[in-house]
C-alpha cells in the first residue's frame, strides 16, 4: 500500500496540470506576451531608427547638392557682378557711341562665356529697371522679353508662353523686393523643355538697379535627383510643387523616366502623402503607400530656393530584410506564450468542482489575483494610451501652429518689404524735392520717370496746398496713372477738391498733414477704374530745413491687384487663405473680392454672423501685435484657426486662415486613435465584468453572472460603435473640392489660374453654369438615376459673344433628353436654359450597408475637349447655398430609403496623362470637373426591420433551441434546418435588393450567424453521441450556453471594427 500511495505521489510530482505548474504556465504566458511586445518593439524602433537615420542621411546630402549648386549660381555670379571691369562695361552700354556699346557688349560675352565653364547654365540677359533687354549672350529671345514692362490683358496674356509667365513673375517680385530670387520651375509646353530662372539685382550708388538674369541648367538638379547611389534598388529621390488643390512631380523618378510635368497628385490624394506634405513646406518621415502605391518608407523636406518638396524613399521590402531576425524570434515567443496559455487554461478547468482544500483555495487566490491583475494591467494601458494620445495630440498641434507661424512671418516680410518700397517711392520724391534735385517744373517728368520705373505701382501723384503752387491758383496737383500699356497724365484738381474732409478718393491729404505719413483704406480710384490703396507724405520747399510748412502731398497708388499677387504666391493648403485688414480693421485683401470692394470691416463680418470668436479676435488684433485663435466654425462643423501679424510699415494686419483638421489629418490620426481607445475601454470593462462576477470561482451561478455582464459589456460596445458610425456616416472622404459659397470659388478659380500658369496651360475661360433638379429617382438594382431637371448657363463681358462655348455633355448618361426652353440677354449678359431629361450611370457602394451614405455626382463636362473651359457654379442664382439648405433641388423631391442630407457644387480632378492627339495640351491632361452633388444618408430604421430584426429573431430562437436541447433533441436538426433556410431566404433578399457584387457589413453579421447554426449542428452532433453533454446542469451545456451571446456579440464587433476601420 505504502508503495502505491509512493507512486501516485511521485506522478503527483510530475502533473503538468499541478497546481506549481499551471503557475508556471501563467508566468510563462505573461513572459512570452511581454517578450513578444519587446522585440515587435524593437523590431518596429531598429527598422524605423535605421531605416529614418540611413534616409535622413541621404536626403541631407541630396539636399546639400541643391543647395551648393543653387548657392554657387548665386555666389559666382555675384562675384563676376562686382568685379570693376563688369562695371565699366555696364557703363559703356549707355553710351551713344556704337562702337564703344559693341566692344562693351562683346567683353560681357567673352565674360559670362568663361563664366559659364565653372557654372553650368544656359542664356544670360541683362535687363534695365524697365525690363528692356540690355545684353543678351546667345541671341534667339530677344521677343520674349518685350513684355516684362507691358501690362497685358488676359487675352494676351495666354499668348506668353510658359518662360515669358514665370520670367515676368519672378522680375517684378526682384524688383520690388531687391532680393536675388529663383523663378518658379516650370515646363514650357513651347519650347517642350522645363526652365528656371536666376534673377539678381545689381545696385550701383545713385544710379537705378539692373538686373542679370541667367537660365538656370535644370539638368543639373536632375542629375542629383537621379543618383542613386545609396538607395539600394527600390529607392529613389521624388520632386514636387505645389499647384492649386494638387501636386505636379517636376523630375524624372527611377521607376518612372517621363513622369516629370505629366502627373498631377491631389492634395487629399491617401497616396504619396510625402511629397503632398513636402510640397507644403512640412518635413518628417514615415511610412506610407507613395503614388505607385507601394508601401515605403521615406524622408521628406522643403527646398525654399525652389518653391518644390523633395522626398527620399525606399520600399519597404527592401528595408524590412535588415530586421528578420527580430520578426523570427517574435513569432517565436508568440507560438510559445499560445502553448502556455493553453496549458495554464486546461489547468484551470481541471481543478473545477473539486473541493476547495487548502491547496485549492491557493488556486482561488491565483486566479482571482491574476484576474485582477489583468484588469489592472489594462486599466494602466488605458490610462497611459489616453496620455499618450493627448501628448502626440498637443504636440502635433504645437507643430502645425509653429509651422502657421512661420508661414505667416515669410509673407509678413515679403509683403512689408514690398510695401516700404512703395514707401521709398514717396519718400524719395519728397527728398529730392527739398534737396532741389527736382523743382517745380520737372514735377512732371519724375512722376512719369517713377512710373515707368516701378510697375507695380498704379499711379503716383503730386498735390500742393491751396495757394502754394502759385498765389492766384488754389489748387494744383498733377498725376500720373497707368492705362493698358500707357501711362495718362491727368489734373485732380479739374475735377475734385482733394483738400475737401470725407472725399474717398483724396482721403489721404487730411490724415497725411496730421500724421506726416499716412496709409489709405481701399477705395476705388475712378480715372484707372480699380480698387487700389495709397500711401502718401507731405514735401517741403528747399528753404523749410525745419520741415514746419508742407507744400503739398506725394501719393503712390498701390492697385489690390498687385497685393494679391503677392498674397496668393504663399502656401495656403487646400482649404485656408491670407486676408489682409487695415489699421481700422478694413478688409484690404480677401478672396472674396466684395469684402475689400464694399468697404467691409471684421466688424462688420463678426456682428453679421453673430460670432463671439471674431469679436473675440477683432479685440485681440487692437491690442497685440501678433496671436492666434481658434474655434468652432458653425458653418462647416470644423475648427478654425486664425494666426495674425501686425505689417511694422503701414500697420496693417496680415492673417492666415486655415482648418485646423487639415493641418492636423498628416500628423494626427483621430479616428485611429479613437478606435484603439474604444478598443481598450470594452477590454477593461470586460475583465471588471469578469472580477465583479467572481469568474475566478468557477461555479456556475459566478460563471452566469460574470458571462451575462461581459455580454451586456459587448453589446453596449456594439451599439456605441454603431451609433458613432451613424453619426459620423456623413463625413465621406472625398478628393473633391467642395463650393459652398463665393470665397471657396474664388480660391479654386485663383489655384487653376496658377496651374495654368505651371504647367503652361491657357488661362481657361469661366462659363456660370447652374443646375435644378424638378424630379428624382434612383433604381437601386440598376444602378440608374432618373431625372428632370434644368441647367443654365450665361456668358458675359468679353465671352459674350462665343456662342460656341454654350453647350454641356452629361458623360454619366445612359439618355439624355434635351431641349432648349429659353434664351435671353439683359445688358452685358446672355443666358441660355434648356429642360433635360436623362438616366445616369451611378457607381453606388453598399459595403457599409445599412450605416452607408451616397454621393450622387451629376458630372458637367464641356461639350467640346478642345475648348479650355471651366464651368464655374452661378451662385447668384440660388437664394441659399449653405449646402444644408438644398440649392438646386426641388422641395417636393424624396427618395426611397434615404434622407437627403445636403447638396452642393464640387470640383472633381480627372487625370488621364493623354493629351488626345492635340498637340497644344498639356501631357498631364488634367482637367477639372464641376460635379452637382446630393448627398443621401440611409433610413437605418427601414434596414432594422426588414433585416436586423429578422437576424436577431432567428439568433433567438437557435438559443432557444440549444437551452431545451435535453428535451427537444430529436427534432432539433429540423429547428437549425428551417433557421438555416430562412437565413439562407434572407441573405438571398439582401442580395437581391441591393444589386451589389461587393460584401456588405451586415451580410458580415449573417457570416457570424451562420458560424453560430455551423457550431449548433457540431454541438448537436455531439449530443447525440454522447448523451450527457445535453444534460442542462453539465459542465459542457453550461459552457455553450453562457458563452453563446458574447461569442456572437464578440463576432459583430470584430466584423464592425475590420469593415469600417481595417479595410
Amino acid at each position: 500500500m505504502g508503495q502505491k500511495v509512493g507512486k501516485i505521489e511521485k506522478r503527483n510530482r510530475f502533473n503538468l496540470f499541478s497546481y506549481q505548474y499551471r503557475w508556471l504556465f501563467s508566468m510563462g504566458f505573461v513572459f512570452f506576451i511581454f517578450v513578444a511586445f519587446m522585440l515587435k518593439g524593437m523590431k518596429d524602433y531598429t527598422f524605423v531608427e535605421e531605416a529614418n537615420a540611413e534616409l535622413r542621411q541621404l536626403f541631407s546630402e541630396r539636399q546639400a547638392h541643391l543647395r551648393d549648386f543653387l548657392e554657387d549660381n548665386e555666389v559666382s555670379l555675384q562675384v563676376l557682378l562686382e568685379a570693376p571691369e563688369f562695371k565699366q562695361n555696364i557703363e559703356k552700354l549707355k553710351t551713344s557711341d556704337p562702337l564703344e556699346k559693341e566692344k562693351a557688349l562683346e567683353a560681357l560675352r567673352r565674360s559670362f562665356r568663361y563664366h559659364q565653364k565653372e557654372v553650368h547654365y544656359g542664356n544670360t540677359f541683362i535687363l534695365s529697371a524697365e525690363g528692356q533687354l540690355l545684353f543678351e549672350l546667345k541671341k534667339k529671345n530677344s521677343a520674349s522679353f518685350q513684355f516684362l514692362n507691358e501690362d497685358v490683358g488676359a487675352e494676351h496674356e495666354q499668348e506668353e508662353g510658359g518662360k515669358q509667365r514665370t520670367l515676368k513673375s519672378v522680375f517684378e517680385r526682384v524688383r520690388m523686393t531687391l532680393a536675388p530670387a529663383y523663378s518658379e520651375f516650370i515646363y514650357d509646353q513651347k519650347e517642350k523643355k522645363p526652365f528656371l530662372y536666376l534673377v539678381v539685382p545689381v545696385l550701383y550708388e545713385d544710379e537705378k538697379p539692373f538686373f542679370v538674369v541667367i537660365e538656370v541648367d535644370y539638368g543639373e538638379i536632375y542629375k542629383i535627383t537621379n543618383d542613386f547611389e545609396g538607395l539600394g534598388e527600390t529607392g529613389e529621390i521624388v520632386l514636387g510643387k505645389h499647384v492649386g488643390n494638387s501636386v505636379v512631380l517636376v523630375a524624372p523618378t527611377r521607376k518612372n523616366k517621363q513622369i516629370a510635368f505629366k502627373s498631377l497628385i491631389s492634395l487629399k490624394s491617401k497616396n504619396a502623402i510625402p511629397i503632398i506634405r513636402a510640397s507644403k513646406g512640412i518635413e518628417g518621415s514615415g511610412q506610407f503607400l507613395d503614388y505607385l502605391e507601394n508601401p515605403i518608407y521615406a524622408v521628406w523636406g522643403f527646398i525654399p530656393q525652389l518653391n518644390l518638396g523633395m522626398v527620399v524613399k525606399k520600399d519597404v521590402s527592401e528595408l524590412v530584410q535588415q530586421t528578420f531576425l527580430f520578426s523570427f524570434f517574435t513569432y517565436l515567443s508568440i507560438t510559445l506564450a499560445l502553448v502556455s496559455f493553453f496549458f495554464f487554461i486546461y489547468g484551470f478547468l481541471h481543478v473545477k468542482g473539486k473541493a476547495i482544500t487548502a491547496k485549492g483555495a491557493d488556486v482561488l487566490k491565483v486566479r482571482k489575483r491574476f484576474l485582477q491583475t489583468l484588469f489592472w494591467l489594462s486599466l494602466f494601458i488605458l490610462s497611459l494610451t489616453f496620455f499618450y494620445q493627448q501628448f502626440v495630440y498637443y504636440q502635433a498641434v504645437n507643430l502645425v501652429e509653429k509651422q502657421e507661424k512661420q508661414y505667416l512671418a515669410i509673407a509678413e516680410q515679403q509683403i512689408d518689404h514690398s510695401l516700404k518700397n512703395v514707401e521709398g517711392i514717396a519718400y524719395s520724391f519728397a527728398k529730392d524735392y527739398q534737396t532741389e534735385r527736382i523743382d517745380a517744373y520737372q514735377i512732371a517728368p519724375r512722376l512719369d520717370r517713377d512710373l515707368r520705373e516701378h510697375p507695380e505701382i498704379l499711379g503716383i501723384s503730386v498735390a500742393y496746398r491751396p495757394y502754394k503752387y502759385a498765389g492766384n491758383q488754389k489748387l494744383y496737383a498733377t498725376f500720373y496713372y497707368r492705362s493698358g500699356q500707357k501711362t495718362v497724365q491727368s489734373s485732380l484738381e479739374s475735377y475734385t477738391d482733394y483738400t475737401r474732409p470725407f472725399n474717398e478718393e483724396t482721403s489721404w491729404y487730411m490724415p497725411t498733414l496730421r500724421e506726416n505719413r499716412h496709409w489709405t483704406q481701399p477705395f476705388y480710384e475712378k480715372l484707372s477704374q480699380q480698387l487700389v490703396v495709397s500711401f502718401a507724405v507731405p514735401f517741403y520747399a528747399p528753404k523749410d530745413k525745419g520741415k514746419k510748412d508742407p507744400l503739398g502731398i506725394v501719393t503712390v497708388y498701390y492697385p489690390l491687384s498687385t497685393i494679391k499677387k503677392l498674397v496668393n504666391y504663399y502656401d495656403i493648403g487646400f482649404s485656408g487663405y491670407y486676408f489682409l485688414l487695415s489699421e481700422k480693421g478694413q478688409y484690404i485683401y480677401h478672396p472674396f473680392d466684395g469684402y475689400a470692394e464694399n468697404k467691409i470691416k471684421l466688424y462688420d463680418i463678426a456682428r453679421t454672423l453673430e460670432s463671439k470668436h471674431l469679436i473675440s479676435l477683432e479685440k485681440m488684433i487692437e491690442s497685440d501685435k501678433k496671436g492666434h485663435i481658434d474655434f468652432r466654425d458653425p458653418r462647416t462643423g470644423g475648427t478654425t484657426l486664425i494666426h495674425f501679424e501686425t505689417l511694422p510699415q503701414s500697420k496693417w494686419v496680415i492673417a492666415k486662415h486655415s482648418s485646423k483638421e487639415e493641418l492636423l489629418s498628416g500628423q494626427f490620426d483621430a479616428e485611429t486613435e479613437k478606435l484603439i481607445l474604444f478598443i481598450e475601454i470594452i477590454v477593461s470593462f470586460t475583465f471588471l465584468a469578469l472580477m465583479l462576477g467572481k469568474f475566478y470561482l468557477f461555479t456556475t451561478p459566478c460563471i452566469r453572472t460574470s458571462l451575462g455582464m461581459v455580454t451586456l459589456v459587448l453589446g453596449i460596445g456594439n451599439m456605441t460603435l454603431w451609433g458613432f458610425i451613424y453619426e459620423n456616416s456623413t463625413k465621406q472622404e472625398d478628393t473633391d473640392l467642395k463650393i459652398t459659397d463665393p470665397l471657396t470659388l474664388n480660391v479654386f478659380i485663383d489655384e487653376q489660374l496658377e496651374k495654368a500658369y505651371t504647367l503652361d496651360e491657357p488661362l481657361p475661360a469661366q462659363l456660370p453654369t447652374g443646375f435644378y433638379i424638378k424630379v428624382l429617382d434612383i433604381d437601386k438594382e440598376k444602378q440608374l438615376v432618373s431625372l428632370n431637371a434644368n441647367l443654365w448657363q450665361s456668358l458675359e463681358g468679353d465671352f459674350r459673344d462665343r456662342d460656341d462655348f454654350f453647350g454641356f455633355t452629361l458623360p454619366q448618361a445612359a439618355s439624355l433628353e434635351l431641349k432648349k426652353a429659353q434664351e435671353k440677354e439683359f445688358k452685358d449678359k446672355k443666358t441660355k436654359l434648356w429642360d433635360l431629361k436623362a438616366k445616369l450611370f451611378q457607381n453606388f457602394s453598399y459595403k457599409y450597408y445599412p450605416f452607408d451614405t451616397h454621393q450622387l455626382k451629376i458630372h458637367i463636362e464641356p461639350h467640346s475637349s478642345q475648348e479650355n473651359l471651366v464651368f464655374v457654379p452661378d451662385l447668384e442664382a440660388y437664394r441659399f447655398i449653405t449646402p444644408s439648405a438644398k440649392p438646386g433641388l426641388s422641395k417636393d423631391i424624396q427618395v426611397s430609403g434615404f434622407t437627403i442630407i445636403e447638396s452642393y457644387f464640387s470640383y472633381q480632378p480627372l487625370v488621364t496623362n493623354t493629351n488626345f492627339g492635340f498637340d497644344d495640351q498639356s501631357m498631364s491632361n488634367a482637367q477639372t470637373i464641376i460635379n452637382f452633388v446630393i448627398s443621401l444618408k440611409r433610413n437605418i430604421l427601414d434596414s432594422a426591420i426588414v433585416y436586423f430584426c429578422p437576424l436577431l429573431l432567428i439568433l433567438f430562437f437557435l438559443f432557444v433551441t440549444l437551452l431545451a436541447l435535453e428535451k427537444w433533441a430529436s427534432s432539433s436538426f429540423g429547428a437549425v434546418s428551417a433557421l438555416l433556410f430562412t437565413l439562407i431566404l434572407l441573405q438571398r433578399a439582401l442580395r437581391l435588393s441591393l444589386g451589389s457584387n461587393e460584401i456588405v457589413y451586415i451580410e458580415y453579421l449573417f457570416f457570424a450567424t451562420y458560424i453560430m447554426l455551423l457550431l449548433a449542428v457540431i454541438y448537436i452532433i455531439l449530443s447525440f453521441l454522447y448523451p450527457k453533454l445535453a444534460k442542462r446542469n453539465s459542465l459542457f451545456n453550461t459552457f455553450v450556453i453562457l458563452t453563446y451571446w458574447p461569442v456572437l456579440f464578440s463576432m459583430w464587433l470584430f466584423s464592425t471594427i475590420y469593415v469600417f476601420y481595417l479595410t
